[in-house]
């Protein structure tokens, strides 16, 4: 079960019953972020229509409460699910990567990182009460 987790498209309260419901490793997180993500509270334009970018970082139709994309990361739905369900960290970041990875065929690299072996991961601060942490960096095979 796909999962837009930024606390718009799902309270915190389905949130958390969906992922009991489907249990850890039965869940990925997904986002529709659009391009305007993390913009200033606002009037945009998005794909020739006009927007608003609200402070909860809810994307509309200007006017209308009618969804027009997630001005959350994926990252801020990590965090979400960490906070709001018994996912945890690990368990989060798990259906952020591994989950879809594995739908997808896609073989991911096993086992802790060790010196001499080639490691992907990121480095992020996160919010403490709120969405949105900091991503500091992002390596592929050792690389910044």
């Amino acid at each position: 079960m796909s999962l837009i987790a930024d606390l718009i498209h799902l309270p915190a309260e389905m949130l958390r019953v969906f992922v009991r419901v489907k249990g850890r490793g039965h869940v990925v997180l997904v986002s529709d972020a659009v391009h305007l993500a993390g913009m200033p509270a606002g009037e945009y334009e998005l794909f020739g229509a006009r927007v608003e970018v609200h402070a909860t970082g809810k994307i509309s139709l200007f006017g209308t409460d009618l969804f027009a994309g997630s001005g959350h990361f994926l990252l801020a739905g990590v965090e979400n699910a960490a906070r709001h369900t018994e996912l945890g960290l690990e368990g989060a970041w798990e259906a952020a990567s591994a989950a879809p990875a594995k739908l997808l065929g896609i073989e991911l690299p096993s086992g802790l990182p060790r010196v001499g072996r080639k490691a992907d991961f990121v480095v992020y601060t996160p919010a403490p009460r709120a969405v949105n942490g900091q991503l500091n960096a992002v390596f592929v095979e050792n690389r910044l």
